[in-house]
């Protein structure tokens, strides 16, 4: 069940959206995946998991380089041949077409949506360029680019200090609720994003009518 601020709110002007969990998912199996790079080691890949999850959160600031730890990790354990096997996978993303089609009609009456999102930034750019986000957004924050990573609410000021624009007319959509805590701590509107891929436009619509949004194309 999602989560709505209630407080009361000016008009919205602009919308940042979530990546994972709202906008995008995974189109691959990754725990397949790594069982099968892990061959007769596989009883071993909760440990692989968790060192992948830590070189993946280590990055997410932009201070660390994924590729070059994910090689230095993949050595570690013998798994040199699966790197491109790796990266490729960290890639599979499927987005909704249905969300990305009522950001466009949001962009068609003016509202600025842009995208806020924790990527390392081999990741943030397969988004930005090859799915092609730069063209769905108005604007792009990530963390690796900004510094800071959600829920540290530096990473929402630096957002704020970017689009100059007051806090109270700005909307913050994310699927974890510490991120949408952090958001409001800093004076932004947020809704926690609870959805499957089926239905998350239905769910996205039914916040923006929370909000008074209008999404229908002028």
């Amino acid at each position: 069940m999602r989560q709505i601020d209630h407080a009361m709110h000016s008009k919205i002007s602009t919308i940042l959206f979530d990546a994972d969990g709202v906008l995008q998912y995974p189109a691959g199996d990754y725990e397949f995946v790594f069982r099968n790079l892990l061959g007769s080691r596989a009883n071993e890949a909760e440990q692989f998991f968790t060192e992948m999850f830590l070189i993946e959160r280590a990055s997410l600031d932009g201070k660390g380089d994924f590729q070059e730890d994910l090689v230095e990790l993949l050595e570690r354990w013998d798994l040199l041949q699966g790197v491109e096997q790796v990266l490729t996978l960290s890639t599979q993303i499927k987005p909704s077409a249905a969300i990305l089609s009522t950001i466009s009609a949001l962009r068609s009456r003016g509202v600025l949506c842009c995208l806020a999102s924790n990527q390392q930034s081999h990741r943030a750019r397969f988004m930005s360029k090859s799915l092609g986000y730069s063209n769905c957004f108005d604007k792009e924050f990530y963390s690796c680019d900004l510094g800071f990573v959600k829920p540290d609410p530096r990473y929402f000021e630096s957002v704020l200090a970017e689009l100059g624009k007051p806090p109270h007319t700005i909307l913050f959509i994310d699927d974890q609720e510490a991120n949408v805590v952090a958001a409001r701590s800093v004076g932004l509107h947020g809704t926690v994003f609870s959805a499957s891929h089926e239905t998350g436009d239905q769910i996205l619509r039914a916040i923006l009518s929370d909000y008074e949004i209008s999404v229908q194309s002028v």
